[in-house]
């Protein structure tokens, strides 16, 4: 009867998934329709080339060539390209390019949930990539621009071990803005409250 609750009470307490964790996981789904395009094209092999100076481009790399590799495709990159004199067959070799157009975790609002509860703060991750896949004669043969979001609430308290050790200033989400939302801060709550009981016994007294 108790195994629910230790359960529950386990979900709870664990931390949500760090930046880091969340930028992976909002990268590999916008994956999912570039290796469904080349899926669909029948490609088996390809160059890959991750365009632009997105800090981030590590990051889409890694997760560009996870996700293909899942799909059985063979992923070659500038570090692993054959040889001219290799036993590939060059003239079949497909290059892809990846280009992130967005990829960012922000930090929106806090607020608190109950008056005296601890402050959380509203993040949002986003991603967006645009890819084209060019035959050995350079020729655009397909492109795709894949995106995926994701958005969550998490403590203020956790923001130094969900932001980590990275210095990347596109993965630690920027400043905390000004309070929105939510129920009114608790000295707020307080002020209002003192000003009506004010108010109620001046009229009681007049």
């Amino acid at each position: 009867m108790s195994m629910p609750v230790v359960v529950l009470t386990c979900a709870a307490l664990a931390l949500p998934v760090s930046n880091l964790e969340l930028a992976e996981q909002i990268v590999s789904e916008a994956c999912v329709s570039i290796s469904d395009s080349l899926v669909d094209s029948g490609v088996g092999t390809v160059m890959l080339e991750i365009a632009g100076d997105h800090p981030g481009n590590w990051l889409v790399e890694q997760c560009v060539k996870t996700e293909l590799g899942a799909r059985g495709l063979t992923v070659l990159t500038r570090e692993t390209r054959p040889a001219p004199d290799s036993s590939m067959d060059h003239a079949m070799l497909f290059d892809l390019v990846v280009r992130p157009m967005e990829l960012s975790i922000v930090f929106g609002g806090t607020s608190r949930s109950w008056l005296i509860g601890p402050k959380s703060v509203e993040r949002m991750a986003v991603c967006e990539l645009y890819s084209e896949l060019r035959d050995p004669g350079g020729t655009i043969c397909t492109t795709v621009r894949s995106s995926s979001s994701r958005s969550d609430r998490v403590p203020v308290d956790d923001l130094q071990s969900l932001r980590g050790s990275s210095d990347q200033v596109w993965l630690r989400g920027g400043e905390l803005q000004a309070s929105s939302g939510g129920i009114l801060e608790p000295l707020v709550v307080t002020g209002v409250v003192a000003s009506l009981i004010y108010l109620f016994y001046s009229s009681r007294a007049e």
